[in-house]
């Protein structure tokens, strides 16, 4: 007699797939983000943003959903709590050993992908961040022009202003 909780790797396997589909529009999404973020256009950084923000949020509850399934099938086979994928692979068998062996390499790969991307993501952020301060501080000098109580305006300080106001 079989033993094997074979709903429960159906489970396992039907959530993971969901998973790496997920994964793939994550990349999908980021990469859409750095095209935004290299045309500096601010309306497709909002709309990818968005959408990387709502697939994080279906990720979420998805994985939650994986952790129970695993957390059933740590109790069934007698694996320790918070036991990896890898450890349950020895208890699959046949076609479902094979599908899951595929997707967790196939999710491996995605996180590697994902990773970068994050990296060129948040470098080129930090980039537009810094070209920004210096363009406000180029237009809007802390101690550039002011306005005095009688209504006019003075120097504020000596610093030489890079964007004449007056005009």
């Amino acid at each position: 007699m079989d033993n094997r909780p074979i709903g429960s790797l159906d489970s396992l396997v039907d959530c993971l797939t969901r998973e790496d589909g997920l994964m793939a529009g994550l990349y999908s999404a980021c990469e859409q983000q750095t095209a935004a973020l290299r045309e500096n256009d601010a309306e497709a950084i909002e709309a990818a943003v968005k959408q990387v923000n709502n697939l994080v949020a279906d990720m979420t509850a998805v994985e939650e959903e994986r952790r129970r399934i695993q957390a059933a099938l740590e109790a069934e086979l007698g694996l320790s709590h918070g036991s990896r994928l890898a450890d349950v692979l020895p208890h699959a068998s046949g076609g479902t050993k094979d599908k899951l062996e595929t997707l967790l390499r196939e999710m491996s790969s995605k996180a590697d992908l994902l990773r970068e991307v994050n990296k060129i993501n948040a470098i080129m952020t930090r980039r537009a961040l810094m070209f920004n301060r210096i363009i406000l501080s180029a237009v809007n000098p802390e101690d550039g022009l002011t306005y005095g109580v009688n209504g006019g305006y003075d120097q504020g300080s000596n610093k030489k202003l890079l964007v004449n106001k007056t005009i």
